[in-house]
This record gives structure tokens, C-alpha cells and sequence, in this order.
């Protein structure tokens, strides 16, 4: 379970990435999900190259979807920007208001930082959006957390901020 406290909100705001108290499982956890992916990228890449067969070239999609999968999970901390001039209040209750329209959970939610909560798949799965509001924008980030590794969201972030913007859209 991965457990966002202690966010340093103004760093987090200046280097666009979300800075909180990490665990060591989450170290590992990155850590040995980019070994696994970048090792099974070497895998299929060592298989093109010592078997000089055109039809191996497929493996070139999965090696692209992997290295991906490891560009997602090493920067999936990177926070998206959502440009949005009102007080953090009325961002507050527009993040709250999309939090009801979609039926996600709220986790935490304080005068700057918005987590919502999304169930997804059986048991324990679900992922995790946390909103920085700003004076000047909305800043948010996407986590999966999952039972044992935590995979990246690899599409997400796309898919919720395309539902996001079409919110504020409605209700402008």
C-alpha cells in the first residue's frame, strides 16, 4: 500500500515532480521493476540480434512497450500541469465536485493537496491521483498500487486528464 504523507508541497511544485516521504518498499519497488523490464527489453533485443530472421523484427513493439513501461514507471512522479486561474479553494471544490461526478474516493483532502482513490480490479488494486492546487494551476500525478509491485499506469494520466479538462469545459 503505498502511503502519501509528508508532501513537500512548494518542492514538489518547483521541480514538477511529487515529493513526499518514500518507504524503502518503494525504492525497491522502482528499482527492481526497471531491472525486470529493462532485463526482459535485453531479452527480446538479444533474441533479433543472434536470430537474423526478418520475422523477429515483431519483437520490436514489445521491446517498445516495454522501455515505456520503464520511461512511465522512472518518471511517474512527474507532475502534469492543468492551467487554471482561481483560488485554491474553488480548485478544492472543482476537484471534489469531479471526484463525485466519476465515483472516486477521496483519500486526503486539505487546503493544497487532493488525493482521490480509484478501484480497479479485483481485491486491493486501485490507483491513486494526488492534485497539488496552486494559485496558477492544477498539478496532479497518477499511482497505481497493486499487492506485491507496482506497476506504472502506463495510459491513465492521459485518460484522466482528458476528463478533467472536459469537466472544467462543462462547468465553465
Amino acid at each position: 500500500m503505498i502511503k502519501i504523507d509528508k508532501i513537500n508541497f512548494e518542492k514538489s511544485i518547483k521541480n514538477k515532480m511529487l515529493i513526499f516521504k518514500e518507504d524503502w518498499y518503494l525504492i525497491f519497488d522502482k528499482f527492481f521493476i526497471v531491472v525486470y523490464l529493462s532485463g526482459i527489453s535485453f531479452m527480446f533485443s538479444f533474441i533479433i540480434v543472434k536470430e537474423e530472421k526478418k520475422e523477429y523484427l515483431i519483437l520490436l513493439l514489445p521491446i517498445a512497450f516495454v522501455l515505456f513501461g520503464v520511461y512511465r514507471k522512472i518518471t511517474e512522479k512527474k507532475l502534469s500541469t492543468i492551467c487554471f486561474r482561481k483560488s485554491t479553494e474553488e480548485k478544492r471544490q472543482i476537484v471534489e465536485d469531479f471526484c463525485t461526478q466519476k465515483k472516486f474516493e477521496i483519500q486526503l483532502s486539505s487546503n493544497k493537496v487532493v488525493i482521490l482513490k480509484e478501484q480497479h480490479g479485483f481485491g486491493n488494486y486501485h490507483r491513486s491521483y494526488v492534485f497539488l492546487l496552486d494559485d496558477e494551476a492544477f498539478y496532479y500525478c497518477t499511482l497505481r498500487d497493486n499487492f506485491r509491485t507496482n506497476f506504472p499506469s502506463i495510459w491513465s494520466h492521459y485518460f484522466v486528464k482528458r476528463d478533467f479538462m472536459k469537466f472544467l469545459k462543462l462547468r465553465a
